[in-house]
């Protein structure tokens, strides 16, 4: 380092303070270093990972998942498990000028498989296909609202639609059998039987 200095006195004095320096700079920071290994290999001894359990079962070649507990059932007032309920939406993208959505942005479907409707008789499901038309078919049903500006909004007018469905198909089913139907009934029998085919 002394080579590239200038040979001038302050030159030379600032270039001593430099070397001087830089020694120092490499005493302190390898007696720092040592004392930092000493600490690591300290540290080392009394380190427990957080995953400690998940390291030993995959050396004992275990699998290292854990079970997942299935959500409760939540039922709807129809009685409908919301977990089997399965909801369908789009996002079509900001437009540039306004309203800066798209018409069936917040539009949602929900699909629910035939049999986990909990209607128990066929006269009950011959109404529900009658009320609620093609949007039924042999293994599901499949519902849209597009009544709100809000995708949550659109899913609990589902829920509350799916409900009155259900329970109006219970309720008219009962009074057929009570006779209050009268001539609708045959109708209705009529359609049952093409169901069960």
């Amino acid at each position: 380092m002394l080579s590239r200095c200038a040979p001038s006195r302050h030159a030379m004095t600032q270039c001593a303070r430099r070397v001087v320096l830089a020694n120092r700079h490499q005493t302190v920071s390898s007696s720092s270093s040592a004392v930092i290994d000493a600490t690591a290999d300290a540290a080392d001894k009394d380190y427990v990972s957080p995953y400690k359990d998940l390291f030993d079962l995959m050396e004992q070649g275990k699998p290292i998942m854990r079970e997942i507990e299935a959500d409760p059932p939540n039922y709807t007032k129809s009685g409908v498990d919301q977990n089997l309920i399965r909801y369908k939406t789009t996002h079509y993208g900001h437009l540039v000028l306004p309203p800066h959505v798209m018409k069936w942005e917040h539009r949602v479907t929900m699909i629910l498989d035939v049999k986990d409707i909990p209607l128990e008789k066929p006269e009950e499901f011959a109404i529900m296909k009658e009320i609620v038309g093609q949007r039924m078919t042999q293994h599901r049903l499949q519902i849209s609202s597009n009544e709100f500006g809000s995708r949550i909004e659109n899913k609990r007018h589902l829920v509350s639609m799916l409900d009155r469905i259900i329970l109006g198909a219970r309720r008219l089913a009962a009074e057929m059998e009570d006779g209050g139907a009268g001539g609708n009934k045959k109708q209705i029998e009529a359609k049952t039987d093409k169901l069960d085919e």
